[in-house]
């Protein structure tokens, strides 16, 4: 990561093969717990690499 990145609940860096090329930001749900979920199988969906 780098200092010009925030992370949010629900908002998540799009990394594929190592490189950041994009973002991705869920919200509404109640929680952001729910959020974070939904973001990570968008991710998932893409192929992009997974933050833990």
């Amino acid at each position: 990561m780098n200092d010009s990145i925030l992370l949010l609940g629900g908002g998540f860096p799009v990394k594929i093969d190592g490189q950041i090329v994009g973002g991705i930001g869920v919200g509404g749900a109640p929680g952001t717990h729910l959020d974070e979920a939904c973001a990570r199988a968008g991710l998932k969906a893409l192929g992009a690499d997974l933050y833990q």
